[in-house]
């Protein structure tokens, strides 16, 4: 099992939340995949506020091309990956 934290936006309370190993090298494959590739940026690997689900968002395109809209997050998309 993996742990992760989870901090709640409203209490600002952290507390540790557990996921099955396959769960986390599931999540952590596909950032992985994503991040390595030269035309996108991921942010870390999350949880969500379920508690029973990873999320990370991955922004495709050249940043440097068109900073406003990297950094308005036009081309940005959440992975969300959750055991059914």
């Amino acid at each position: 099992m993996k742990k992760l934290e989870y901090t709640d936006e409203a209490t600002f309370i952290t507390e540790e939340v557990e996921f099955s190993d396959e769960h986390y090298e599931l999540a952590k494959n596909l950032h992985k995949q994503y991040e390595n590739e030269l035309w996108s940026k991921c942010t870390p690997i999350m949880v969500r506020k379920d508690k029973q689900s990873l999320v990370f968002c991955v922004n495709f395109g050249d940043k440097l091309k068109d900073r406003v809209a990297y950094e308005r997050g036009d081309n940005m998309y959440k992975v969300i990956i959750e055991k059914i």
